[in-house]
């Protein structure tokens, strides 16, 4: 698995401007890519005609899938925020899963799980740090089983929750101060 890829995506908002961001690394945390989409403005047009659903339809349809589309360092994972993957529809490969830090929750040891339910699990990726929180959408048992393996042999070697700390700071450096994600 040295040549382990992972990526993380995530959107954002800036003055009605949608842009996002893909980071690729491999297993050290090491970036192997980095795409972004210029802002994309809607029209008044645009803003009528799709009413709510715009946001949506910019930040899955058109931002996240081309940025998919356009990766080539082949990640084996996409990790998206948990506001991101909660609209998401799409199935691998690759798999896609939704991660973040669990505050002040903590298993005993580093590599133990604790199961929410059966799309959700707690999972302690290092010793003396709060769990993670694992989304796996509708993915079956037996995957999710070998994307809890992957990502406890990635964080042997990489801070899992760290790309996404860089990927928000890109953006934000892209768009300005002002900007939210979603």
């Amino acid at each position: 698995m040295e040549d382990a890829r992972i990526g993380f995506y995530r959107s954002c908002v800036s003055d009605s401007r949608f842009m996002g961001a893909v980071l690729v690394t491999n297993s050290y945390g090491v970036p192997v890519e980095f795409k972004f989409t210029e802002p994309i403005v809607p029209s008044k047009t645009q803003r009528m005609v799709y009413g709510r659903v715009l946001e949506r339809f910019l930040r899955e349809d058109v931002i996240r899938n081309r940025l998919f589309g356009e990766v080539t360092q082949g990640p084996s994972l996409f990790v998206l925020a948990p506001e991101e993957f909660e609209s998401y529809q799409g199935s691998g490969p690759p798999e896609v899963v939704a991660l973040r830090r669990e505050d002040g929750t903590r298993l005993k040891a580093a590599g133990l799980l604790s199961r929410i339910d059966e799309r959700e699990i707690l999972l302690q990726l290092a010793a003396g740090e709060d769990a993670a929180r694992l989304s796996f959408g509708k993915m079956d048992r037996r995957l999710q089983e070998k994307v809890v393996h992957f990502m406890l042999h990635l964080s042997r070697s990489m801070d899992l929750l760290e790309p996404m700390e860089r990927l928000d700071r890109a953006l934000q450096n892209l768009v300005g101060e002002s900007f939210h994600l979603p």
